[in-house]
């Protein structure tokens, strides 16, 4: 499938706005065409940029003014053809922060890990180092008042919140610890807050497993290196699970890793190696991913030849990957069996 980009997104001049009276706009396909100066291996057709070759170049005329001007805004987009999936809107809680950990334990039955903020955006410091007020510190402050709610496929009790479409379960009502908090979702849409389950000094979780009816929190002490982990069998409780501490002690001082289980279920650890670079100069970053397994995930991780190294050719061979708690769920078969 040939990529295909938006007219007024992907090329380099989208919208030049001046004034209602005197502007430019290029945002239709005519307008494009219209505007075309030079192109190569590149169709409009249907709203869409179509290059028809590995390479395409596009050139539009200029747009001359009696006085100078800059551009009141230029806008950037992406096709949702190029992409091949539908955009939507943001899926999280809208207070939630730092680097998320999504996890879907079974149907209609969806996780995610991370910081509990305060749904406020941050400032941006204006003159002589000062913050500006953000919109909600403008407006007049209302105080929230929780109610009792309902909400489809949660028989707990659950409490309003000040933020849209989120619910505080009882764990949720628990004092956070510094570190990361548990959403629960049917629909990825309304989320039910379900407390901590990490603390201060565990605060970056990196990856997250589901085994058995517990979960696997994998997170790094220090930051960016050796990956510890919490295993917890009740997420509900707002308080972090048993701290099992240190589970690879990664021998190249890399950075962030990911974890995953096989059918078997061995534990998989996909680290970034940085044992041949030095790593200051690279931008903090490898082209060598090292590769570990362990019978437990707990602990006795056995290092294995690295599982990426852009220092040589790649097999570009793909594989599916289903996981093995889907492979066991009563609802996973029972739509195989269809």
């Amino acid at each position: 499938m040939r990529n295909k980009l938006l007219c007024g997104a992907a090329l380099l001049l989208s919208s030049l706005v001046v004034s209602a009276e005197n502007s430019w706009i290029v945002d239709s396909q005519k307008e494009w065409q219209d505007q075309t100066l030079k192109k190569e291996n590149i169709e409009f057709n249907k709203g869409f940029a179509d290059p028809n070759a590995k390479e395409s170049t596009f050139s539009s005329k200029i747009k001359t003014f009696d006085k100078k001007r800059s551009a009141k805004e230029i806008i950037f987009d992406q096709s949702p053809i190029w992409q091949n999936w539908d955009p939507i809107s943001n899926i999280g809680p809208s207070n939630l922060q730092d680097a998320p950990v999504l996890l879907t334990v079974g149907p209609n039955n969806y996780w995610i890990l991370g910081r509990y903020g305060n749904g406020k955006p941050k400032a941006k410091k204006g003159k002589k180092g000062k913050k500006p007020q953000t919109p909600q510190q403008k407006a007049p402050q209302v105080e929230f008042k929780a109610e009792p709610d309902k909400l489809a496929g949660f028989d707990i009790p659950l409490m309003t919140t000040q933020f849209p479409n989120q619910y505080n379960a009882p764990g949720g009502l628990e004092p956070g610890q510094g570190g990361y908090h548990a959403w629960q979702s049917r629909d990825m849409v309304n989320w039910v807050h379900h407390g901590p389950v990490t603390e201060k000094f565990s605060r970056w979780v990196t990856t997250a497993e589901y085994v058995d009816g517990k979960f696997y929190i994998y997170y790094d002490y220090p930051n960016d290196q050796d990956p510890h982990l919490y295993i917890d069998d009740n997420l509900f409780d707002g308080k972090p699970g048993q701290n099992m501490g240190l589970a690879f002690k990664d021998p190249s001082d890399g950075s962030d890793c990911a974890f995953i289980r096989d059918e078997d279920g061995k534990f998989h650890v996909i680290y970034e190696n940085w044992s041949p670079i030095d790593a200051n100069k690279r931008s903090w970053d490898s082209p060598l991913a090292g590769h570990a397994v362990s019978p437990d995930g707990i602990k006795d991780f056995k290092i294995l030849p690295p599982a990426v190294d852009n220092r040589t050719t790649p097999t570009g061979k793909f594989a599916e990957y289903k996981h093995p708690h889907w492979l066991q769920h009563p609802d996973f078969k029972s739509n195989i069996a269809k």
